[in-house]
């Protein structure tokens, strides 16, 4: 049995999303945004970082950003960016529960600021203890959107009561939310099996900035490239972009790496990721952190010495590195849809990926002509790197695979058109 209600304003609300992506003109009426995310730049969280690259493409199709985050050592409390998003920065004075809460009350001070019939509250924080606030604020008339960033998907070793209770628990969470905006089919699969109504579940798939990440034009390029990134001119170059966490699985690429050195091959690896988790709030999960990433650190140091390991915590060029790699590799156990994928294949880069949680397949296409599936073993990346390594001709097809679809599908134009045209439904809607 459909357990799906449509109600008279996703009809409404539909119809309008439809219009609004036919219609060619600019907007009337600059609709508000308050996005409401724990980090925001310039602490490169995933989702948060999405949207900042997206919001001067959105202030031309007439959606301003007000962003409310966390503070950090160093940063000013309020801020104002070139595209004229506004940012206003929220000290951490109680328990993360407590935290999170103060956000949604600078959040309603924020709206009570903006114009009426044309403010959109969006984040991505969903838990009880958040509800209230939601609640609170969708009844208000503001419509409030959850930005999906990975698919909690239970466990199929777990009982059918504990996966009831789970799905029972998600749909009470999204049930003061207007719309939920996920990245992917998986996604959106999920969601909607826990039961939230598929008129609230759009899908709009991430967009990249596709004339910033491209491949080097020639040969000449790159090799100019490595020289102003200090990398050997010829040397094979694989590149890792994320956070030093297990997640992202920064210590199985190191240890095959450093196997790898051991039996002579030649080449770089590039690791483009911060020690530093400002996410990871909780004292155990601290501590965890901490011993892991010390013996990072203490894996890495060798190969660092011998330089066939390049380490930076920071970069705001990550086109130019892509440009001078060779391949991209992600060995990460969860995801939604990777921004450094995207960026990865439209720079024209063979992509090898590990079959992770939540693998958006139907958004990067087949395994073996756009990306490579990687076993997420020391020895199952090592095996993988050695193949691609002496294959010219396979790097070269799947780089140029991956490249093309990357321009069919991940234009950013259309990413942006799509959000200004839900944003714009759903104040009209309500």
């Amino acid at each position: 049995m459909d357990i799906v209600e449509i109600t008279a304003a996703s009809k409404i609300c539909w119809q309008v999303l439809v219009g609004c992506l036919i219609e060619d003109s600019m907007p009337e009426e600059t609709i508000h945004v308050c996005l409401l995310m724990r980090q925001f730049w310039p602490t490169l969280a995933g989702a948060a970082e999405r949207m900042r690259r997206y919001a001067p493409g959105l202030a031309v199709r007439g959606v301003r950003m007000h962003v409310i985050c966390f503070w950090r050592e160093g940063l000013p409390k309020t801020e104002r960016l070139e595209d004229g998003t506004e940012i206003t920065r929220v000290e951490r004075t109680g328990t993360p529960q407590e935290d999170d809460v103060s956000l949604f009350v600078q959040a309603e001070s924020c709206l009570r600021r903006l114009p009426a019939g044309r403010r959109v509250l969006q984040t991505n924080l969903l838990g009880s203890h958040t509800v209230k606030n939601i609640s609170r604020m969708a009844g208000q008339g503001i419509p409030v959107v959850y930005l999906g960033t990975m698919n909690e998907v239970e466990s199929t070793k777990a009982g059918m009561l504990r996966r009831w209770l789970s799905a029972w628990r998600l749909r009470q969470l999204f049930r003061p939310f207007a719309a939920a905006v996920v990245g992917s089919e998986s996604m959106r699969q999920w969601l909607v099996k826990a039961g939230v109504a598929t008129s609230r579940v759009h899908q709009i798939g991430h967009g990249v900035d596709l004339s910033r990440f491209r491949p080097a034009a020639d040969a000449g390029e790159k090799v100019e490239l490595r020289r102003r990134l200090n990398l050997p001119e010829t040397a094979w170059v694989v590149l890792f972009v994320g956070t030093m966490t297990e997640r992202k699985g920064a210590h199985l690429l190191v240890e095959a790496w450093s196997r790898m050195q051991k039996s002579g091959t030649q080449g770089v690896l590039v690791m483009l990721g911060a020690f530093d988790r400002p996410t990871v709030v909780k004292n155990d999960q601290r501590e965890e952190l901490g011993v892991f990433q010390e013996n990072l650190r203490r894996l890495m140091a060798p190969l660092i010495a011998s330089e066939t390991l390049m380490h930076h915590e920071h970069t705001s060029e990550i086109e130019l590195w892509m440009r001078a790699s060779d391949l991209l590799i992600l060995p990460s156990s969860k995801e939604g849809v990777p921004n450094v994928v995207l960026e990865g294949m439209s720079s024209g880069l063979p992509c090898l990926l590990t079959r992770f949680q939540g693998f958006p397949e139907d958004e990067l296409g087949e395994n073996g002509v756009h990306y490579q599936i990687v076993e997420r073993s020391v020895e199952g990346l090592e095996q993988e790197l050695l193949q691609f390594q002496g294959d010219e001709v396979r790097l070269s097809r799947m780089g140029a695979s991956a490249l093309a679809r990357a321009c069919e599908h991940f234009d950013l134009n259309l990413t942006l058109d799509r959000y200004a045209a839900l944003y714009r439904c759903l104040v009209h809607a309500g």
